[in-house]
């Protein structure tokens, strides 16, 4: 019940504190934020190869979250400066499942005064996953781009 939002479970900030200061939001929640046209920096913190669609493992080429700026999870602490413009605005990491990667990364941006930092549960797979089979959130699908032909 942690990946869902708020409107779902009204008692879930009630009933639940995480042991982390960054919040962790669900697909839905990030997809309420977008259509709310609420500002936030997007991240994506996955590897080059993941990106760019030439990972090893092809499951892993499903595109990118339009608009997102990448900066490699292992390269957060050396690039974290190019969105220290957004210290105080909400930003949103995220990978392409649910890896560690981004709660390491949110830690960094976190722990280097981040005070609106989010880490998309589940990544962007979920975010495909959520617009192919949850009724009402088809509308998902525009927000990815960049699709190899065998992922689609």
């Amino acid at each position: 019940w942690i990946s869902m939002n708020e409107t779902m479970i009204p008692c879930k900030n009630s009933l639940y504190k995480p042991a982390v200061t960054y919040n962790l939001i669900a697909t839905t929640e990030f997809g309420e934020w977008i259509k709310a046209k609420k500002t936030i920096k997007l991240v994506d913190i996955r590897t080059t190869d993941e990106v760019t669609n030439q990972h090893k493992d092809k499951y892993r080429n499903i595109g990118r979250i339009k608009n997102a700026v990448h900066i490699p999870a292992a390269e957060m602490q050396t690039r974290r400066g190019e969105l220290s413009q957004f210290k105080n605005e909400p930003v949103v990491l995220y990978d392409f499942g649910g890896g560690t990667n981004a709660f390491t990364a949110a830690d960094i941006l976190v722990k280097k005064g981040f005070t609106k930092v989010n880490v998309l549960l589940d990544g962007i797979f979920n975010v495909r996953w959520t617009a192919g089979n949850i009724k009402g959130w088809g509308w998902l699908s525009s927000l990815v781009e960049n699709i190899p032909q065998e992922n689609q």
